[in-house]
């Protein structure tokens, strides 16, 4: 049946103010959420680029044996021991190919012999305020040396391209091991970055007498 005229006004006239009120502020929520919800997709976007803008793509490359004079660093544990880092770096194509080897004390204490991968996973090959690379546990270890040119190592290639500038490995400055059994907070070993630490032959006073105390607590 067609709607005689007037009636739509009248429905509406017959409503009360608060009705008529609800319903306006109900139109202008829904405009306010939809514009929200536009902000949040825009922003969310510009989050997005930025972050693939940022990011360093990492990809795996053929091994390739190290040059003659390779960057050598490395940091110790206050238990004795510690590691030894040599690495290459070539711009190629517009990227950055980094190769590494790593090398750890044959001699250490035992609270540390599980330490090297949580130190090279902190790692990163950088240059000047550039990060070339996040992450060192692609290296290749290998037993100390007495030096390390020449060295079969595994490479990575970095979407960083290769400025001019001294090219540096950062090592932080971190605690490897805490007891905790006594509940006082027990004692620390902290890793350094303080230059090569990897010997053949390498002892600690201290690391045997923090070996006896962890063997006599685990007999206790």
């Amino acid at each position: 049946m067609p709607r005689r005229p007037g009636t739509a006004r009248r429905a509406v006239e017959q409503l009360s103010p608060d009705a008529i009120l609800t319903t306006n502020r109900a139109r202008l929520d829904g405009v306010a959420n939809y514009g929200v919800d536009m902000l949040k997709h825009v922003l969310v976007g510009l989050g997005a680029a930025f972050g693939l803008a940022g990011c360093v793509a990492v990809s795996p490359a053929e091994k390739m044996r190290l040059g003659d004079n390779p960057l050598i660093t490395g940091g110790s544990y206050e238990s004795g021991g510690g590691l030894t880092l040599a690495f290459d770096v070539r711009a190629v194509d517009g990227g950055t190919l980094i190769c590494g080897v790593w090398a750890e004390s044959e001699r250490q204490s035992v609270l540390t012999r599980n330490a090297a991968r949580q130190v090279l996973d902190s790692g990163a090959v950088v240059q000047g305020n550039v990060t070339l690379i996040n992450g060192l546990a692609f290296m290749r270890k290998i037993p100390p040396q007495d030096g390390y040119a020449g060295q079969p190592a595994n490479c990575v290639m970095s979407s960083q391209a290769l400025r001019g500038g001294p090219v540096r490995v950062s090592l932080p400055r971190q605690e490897v091991f805490r007891d905790e059994g006594d509940g006082s907070g027990g004692a620390a070993i902290l890793f350094r970055q303080d230059g090569p630490a990897a010997h053949k032959n390498g002892f600690s006073l201290q690391g045997l007498l923090q070996d006896q105390i962890a063997g006599a607590g685990d007999d206790g």
